[in-house]
């Protein structure tokens, strides 16, 4: 199964405990789901993690928004979509076409 996820739903995932996480990581530990993002996504999560009311609970984790997206690099699948608008349409096609 080929998960795109919007941010909001990863972001949730990578600093909460609650039900976006156990089943996002849920699924790709056990290899019953791949998480695929895009070049635009990836830009996109970085930029919203370094919002000011994501800087307390991440600090508070001892994270940082760059090693989020390492988090996430370690078990997301990239793919690169055809040039478009809605960037997260986009990644789904791709990965449509990709599998």
């Amino acid at each position: 199964m080929n998960l795109v996820l919007d941010n909001n739903v990863l972001i949730s995932a990578l600093l909460w405990h609650g039900e976006p996480a156990r089943l996002v990581f849920s699924l790709t530990r056990n290899r019953k789901g791949t998480l695929t993002w895009s070049p635009a996504l990836e830009k996109e999560l970085i930029e919203v993690l370094k919002r000011d009311k994501f800087t307390q609970p991440i600090s508070q984790a001892g994270l940082t928004p760059e090693s989020l997206v390492e988090q996430v690099r370690s078990f997301a699948r990239l793919v690169v979509p055809p040039p478009g608008f809605f960037h997260l349409l986009n990644c789904v096609i791709a990965t449509i076409f990709m599998s």
